[in-house]
């Protein structure tokens, strides 16, 4: 049951506060490439020269045999098996480099695949200008972790282990050095498709193309899979040319592979009456407000929070702040009430105050975090009620919470 709250002589008002559009913000799309034509591969290397035997005079010198056709039949056979058996699951590192506007980003990663699912963590750029997007997909679902935790979308588009395993039909072009291995050369039949939508060509882009070469042991086992890509990607007014060059090296057998609990997921809930927008963990109870109570979510072990948005009457952050620690009854609904803290803030960006409240509310102890900000004609107030002293889990709610709370 929620403490009852009254805000400056009224009963509280909320509501949950505004981000700018209806949908929650969205990790940076992926990059890709140009053509394979005409991105160079960041990571293929080109097959090293082969030095000319010098002659012998042998009276009838043999040449070396090359691998007979059913051989090389053979090896691509395996390798394009390979690529679409079911219980084959790699463990995958990648390596590559975009190019966009004139900016060269480097980008690292891994994959694992394992029966149809697979995750996928990668870097794109480097220091505080990168970013990092985790995904696990399987078949039409897909969970993308976002602020820490994860969300649940229909998966659009392909993947970077569908890549991997969504394309055969290689020939083989024979052995060659690579990466200081003998490894036999894979090559598509020229026009052969390539699942270009895991890179995240977006709708719109024109003069798309992709190529993909491989690299296999003897025993057609995948050791690198080079994909270059490239197209035209839409921008206000025109397009700039967006390209990557990518290079996968199987090294060893996947890791294991946990899709996201029920209890893990988050979700996203926006108000177009009070213009808000948050995440909170999808297996909450949401409790629609009106114009005079709160919108709720509610836990499972007694932990809740609400979200206010309501007029300032004119008063500024500091009266407010005042008015909250001299009617701290009222303000926090709790029984004797204490501010264990009081610090500054900021509220999606805007300045605010934090005031940590200890209490009892029928019988039970709580610890409620309360943060206020004025913006305009508002002020906005976002608070978390515990039946406990805080914990580890709690403290990551709480900045989850804060980080995709949005006003307007």
């Amino acid at each position: 049951m929620h403490a009852a709250r009254s805000l400056i002589g009224t009963v509280v008002v909320v509501a949950l506060v505004a981000a700018c559009g209806s949908t929650p913000p969205t990790a940076a799309p992926s990059v890709a490439a140009p053509s394979a034509s005409s991105v160079a591969s960041a990571a293929p290397s080109s097959a090293a020269p082969s030095a000319s035997p010098a002659a012998t005079p042998a009276p009838s010198p043999t040449a070396t045999a090359a691998p007979s056709p059913s051989a090389v039949a053979d090896v691509a056979a395996a390798f394009n098996k390979s690529l679409v058996d079911p219980l084959w699951s790699p463990h995958i590192t990648v390596k590559a480099v975009s190019t966009y506007g004139g900016q060269t980003i480097p980008i690292t990663g891994t994959i694992d695949v394992n029966l149809g699912t697979s995750h996928t963590v990668v870097a794109y750029g480097q220091g505080s200008s990168g970013s990092t997007q985790e995904t696990i997909s399987n078949g039409s679902v897909k969970y993308v972790r976002r602020y820490g935790v994860w969300f649940k979308e229909t998966s659009s588009g392909g993947s970077l282990g569908g890549l991997v395993t969504g394309t055969t039909g290689f020939t083989d072009a024979g052995v060659e050095a690579k990466n200081g291995q003998q490894l036999h050369h894979m090559v598509l039949p020229a026009g052969t498709p390539v699942p270009v939508d895991s890179l995240g060509v977006p709708a719109g882009a024109t003069n798309v193309q992709a190529g993909m070469e491989a690299w296999a042991d003897a025993d057609g086992k995948p050791v690198v899979i080079a994909v270059t890509a490239g197209w035209d990607q839409p921008t206000t007014g025109g397009s700039t040319p967006l390209s990557i060059a990518m290079e996968l090296n199987i090294e060893g057998s996947a890791a294991t592979i946990t899709t996201p609990t029920e209890d893990e997921v988050w979700a996203w809930k926006t108000s177009t009456i009070n213009h808000y927008l948050i995440a909170y963990p999808s297996t909450w109870e949401y409790t629609k407000g009106t114009s005079k109570k709160a919108d709720y979510f509610d836990g499972y072990d007694g932990s809740f929070f609400g979200v206010a948005r309501l007029s300032a009457q004119g008063l500024s952050l500091n009266q407010i702040i005042t008015y909250a620690r001299t009617h701290l009854k009222t303000w926090s609904g709790l029984t004797n009430p204490k501010v264990a803290k009081a610090s500054a803030a900021r509220l999606n960006g805007v300045t605010a105050r934090l005031l940590v409240i200890k209490g009892t509310y029928q019988g039970v102890t709580k610890t409620q975090y309360d943060i206020v900000a004025v913006k305009g004609k508002y002020f906005y107030e976002v608070f978390l009620s515990m039946p406990r002293q805080p914990t580890a889990a709690d403290l990551a709610l709480w900045t989850t919470l804060m980080a995709t709370y949005k006003m307007k």
